[in-house]
């Protein structure tokens, strides 16, 4: 008789474990520029020099590993419940879930802060996850579509924009897009 196949939750465990470790704690610029230029190799790196292009592209792989680390966590929740009805979705769930609750959790953690805006990354690295290995193509290019729309609804929303008066309200009030 062949022995029933049981999930591996201890992944998915150590990783939710991690992604709270990670969280726990800060390093300032300060601290990764210092730790950069103190590395020798075949080029070196001033601490400042990092700083200043650091400032520029930290979004990139801070929000990057956002999405990364929760399709991570919702890949591994998926080989854990891939065998019960709608496991996938249940899979995306509690990684979502966590999401909230890892930015919650970031609101008592000194020098950080919660923001809904990460929370929105976190699931749309899910939602990258769920896309690209649980849909056919044609699913897949709508899901692209949508994905693109909020990202560009994202980043219309955190970077300035400018103000304007609008014709029927006095010019004291302006309309911030």
């Amino acid at each position: 008789m062949a022995q029933e196949r049981k999930p591996q939750y201890w992944g998915a465990l150590l990783w939710a474990g991690f992604i709270f470790a990670t969280s726990s704690g800060v390093v300032t610029i300060r601290q990764l520029s210092g730790a950069v230029a103190k590395v020798s190799g075949p080029v070196s790196v001033s601490q400042a020099g990092f700083e200043s292009v650091w400032k520029s592209v930290w979004w990139i792989f801070v929000k990057g590993w956002h999405a990364t680390e929760f399709a991570l966590l919702a890949w591994l929740l998926y080989k854990v419940l891939s065998t019960k009805p709608k496991g996938l979705q249940w899979a995306a769930g509690v990684a979502a879930a966590y999401a909230l609750f890892d930015e919650l959790h970031q609101v008592y953690v000194a020098g950080r802060g919660g923001r809904m805006s990460d929370v929105l990354i976190d699931w749309i690295g899910i939602g990258i996850y769920v896309a690209f290995f649980h849909t056919s193509w044609t699913k897949l290019r709508k899901i692209l579509a949508l994905v693109g729309a909020m990202i560009v609804i994202f980043l219309l929303s955190i970077f300035p924009t400018p103000t304007f008066p609008l014709p029927w309200a006095p010019e004291s009030h302006r309309f911030n897009p």
